[in-house]
């Protein structure tokens, strides 16, 4: 459907997986007025980049610690937020 928003489908796996280089997570930031997704593959030095935040050191990290980790960083930068971060690619093994 030309204009709809089309939303990438979440991986399914174990609350102990950890991220690393290849996965691909789509963050959520959402805030009073605007919503922002952004999609982001885990670089060879284990960070993704979400702006405005920047580079963020995800590899070793569940999904839910990556979360949090970004969630403190943009604490400072966003008065109202509500920040989500979903597997949605995984790395080849």
């Amino acid at each position: 459907m030309p204009g709809s928003l089309s939303i990438p489908p979440r991986i399914t796996a174990g609350s102990d997986y950890r991220l690393g280089t290849g996965d691909t997570v789509e963050v959520v930031l959402a805030g009073r007025v605007e919503v922002a997704r952004q999609v982001a593959m885990v670089s060879a030095d284990g960070n993704i980049a979400v702006p405005p935040i920047g580079a963020v050191p995800v590899a070793g990290l569940t999904v839910l610690e990556a979360q949090t980790r970004m969630t403190e960083l943009a604490k400072p930068l966003f008065r109202y937020l509500d920040l989500t971060v979903s597997l949605i690619g995984t790395r080849s093994f």
